[in-house]
């Protein structure tokens, strides 16, 4: 767990929100609501409720540890399926944050992420460190928003576009911190064999994760 994150920041309240049966059977994302098993945000689709955290006040600090949680039922040495629990649930947490406008819950989750994935790595990595190489690969994936003003950009787009065909901007949030997770994921893995990411890695690799994010947010 990074050190460094805010301890207190305790305006962050998600919606009170109680899963309906329906709601239940609607969400694909091989979480059973019956048991706590740490998985604290997900996203259903542009149009749906992206929180499935309770009813209570949560801080950000407390994101986190629900996250750690989640990840620490996995064995050390299952890396990989480590680092894609850390990606989907850190950007379900980012969707929350975008949801309710939580710009500094935005930020924390660009850093954590990028230092988790990091850690998992065998790599460190200080947490300015973190935030650009967070925001550098995504402007070389092509995000320019992000690229600049980091996922709180995303936050400011689509707001006169066509909604029918514009995801929301929870899912759009989800979307680009889990594709961008995906880059980090293979930049670091390079890294450690002692090579560099390529541009086009870089792209190639944003694409196919973000399609993948995308069959997530509908489901």
């Amino acid at each position: 767990m990074p050190a460094n994150h805010p301890k207190k920041h305790s305006h962050h309240q998600p919606n009170r929100h109680n899963h309906s049966t329906q709601h239940q059977q609607s969400c694909n994302c091989g979480h059973d609501h019956s048991q706590k098993t740490g998985h604290a945000v997900h996203v259903h689709d542009a149009e749906s409720c992206p929180v499935c955290s309770g009813s209570e006040t949560i801080t950000p600090e407390e994101y986190l540890n629900k996250i750690e949680e989640a990840v620490n039922k996995l064995p050390q040495n299952k890396t990989r399926d480590r680092m894609h629990r850390l990606i989907v649930l850190t950007a379900g947490t980012a969707a929350s944050a975008a949801e309710h406008k939580d710009t500094i819950l935005l930020q924390i989750t660009e850093v954590y992420l990028t230092l988790r994935l990091a850690e998992e790595s065998g790599q460190t990595l200080a947490p300015e460190d973190a935030q650009r190489l967070f925001r550098e690969l995504s402007g070389q994936a092509g995000l320019a928003l992000t690229a600049k003003y980091g996922l709180e950009g995303l936050t400011r787009v689509g707001l006169d576009a066509d909604s029918s065909s514009t995801p929301g901007t929870a899912s759009l949030v989800f979307i680009s911190c889990y594709a961008i997770g995906k880059v980090l994921m293979q930049y670091f893995r390079k890294q450690k064999e002692g090579s560099a990411l390529a541009a086009e890695e870089i792209k190639d690799c944003f694409r196919a994760a973000k399609a993948e994010a995308e069959r997530l947010a509908r489901e």
